[in-house]
């Protein structure tokens, strides 16, 4: 997947709570961008994963386990992430 896109993206919602088994590739092409990891908080599988988060180090990352709800509004060119608990 990463490889039909040339260069980053501006949001990527993270696949599967941010399990290990995420592809690094795919996660890099949040680099400078906002990434978002539903995820409950306290799961028995210890989501998200490290590893994941590793990949994830140069973006914003927001967890629902972490920020609450996460709402991304898309304007204007504009990117706008609000977080509620």
């Amino acid at each position: 997947v990463a490889g039909l896109v040339d260069g980053s993206v501006d949001l990527l919602k993270v696949p599967h709570h941010g399990s290990r088994d995420s592809d690094p590739g795919f996660l890099a092409l949040a680099d400078g961008g906002i990434a978002v990891i539903s995820v409950g908080r306290g799961n028995p599988f210890g989501h998200p994963h490290s590893a994941t988060l590793a990949a994830l180090s140069d973006a914003l990352v927001l967890r629902t386990d972490v920020n609450g709800h996460v709402r991304v509004v898309i304007s204007s060119h504009k990117v706008r992430v609000e977080t509620a608990r």
